[in-house]
């Protein structure tokens, strides 16, 4: 018989017998975070999704109350609220009508304290005036026409027509001031402006 002729199978690997008492024997495997990562990086991200919430608070708020600075139209409507007074006055001098006279006195005691509240109501909220300022809003091609109108005898004309003009120009820049007024307060302050400066404008326009 050749050698090698039967040849019998390998024996099967044995299998490691299973130790139900194993687990007291292996090391303490670490556990994970239920989100991932160490309890450093969850504190981290804790903290991040806190500021970024601050965050878009305050921008909120800012679109909601902030960018309307509307210190510097109101100090545009109280220079032109000094324009109108030096205008009436110079009408009340130089007008030859009677109507004129009259309408000029009742513009400036009107505009007078309109200005008298509104300059009480910046300086309340730190934006102080003096009379330079104020007239800052000085107009040198009015006086040239009202000079010149005086000359030419045309005064009370050229008076209706110039002043009516500055009034439009002062109710426009009230309406706009009242869009962007900051507080019931100075929006009621506003309205109550224009309805006077249009009431002015009415009693000239039916002169």
């Amino acid at each position: 018989m050749p050698p090698n002729q039967y040849q019998f199978p390998a024996p099967a690997p044995q299998q490691p017998e299973h130790n139900p008492y194993g687990f007291f024997m292996e090391p303490d495997k670490p556990q994970r975070s239920p989100i991932g990562g160490s309890p450093l990086k969850k504190y981290g991200l804790i903290v991040g999704v806190i500021v970024a919430v601050v965050l878009l608070v305050i921008i909120i708020i800012a679109m909601a109350t902030g960018g309307k600075d509307s210190s510097a139209g109101l100090l545009t409507i109280a220079q032109e609220q000094q324009e109108l007074i030096r205008v009436s006055a110079d009408g009340a001098k130089n007008s030859k009508s009677t109507q004129l006279l009259n309408f000029s006195a009742t513009a400036q005691v009107s505009l007078a304290s309109s200005q008298k509240d509104l300059t009480a109501f910046m300086a309340k909220h730190g934006v102080k005036t003096d009379d330079k300022v104020l007239a800052l809003g000085k107009d040198a091609q009015t006086d040239q026409a009202l000079s010149g109108a005086l000359a030419s005898n045309t005064y009370d004309t050229t008076f209706n027509s110039v002043i009516q003009a500055e009034l439009a120009t002062y109710v426009k820049n009230l309406d706009a001031a009242i869009q962007t007024a900051t507080t019931k307060t100075e929006q009621n302050l506003l309205k109550k402006q224009s309805a006077n400066a249009q009431l002015l404008s009415k009693m000239l326009t039916a002169l």
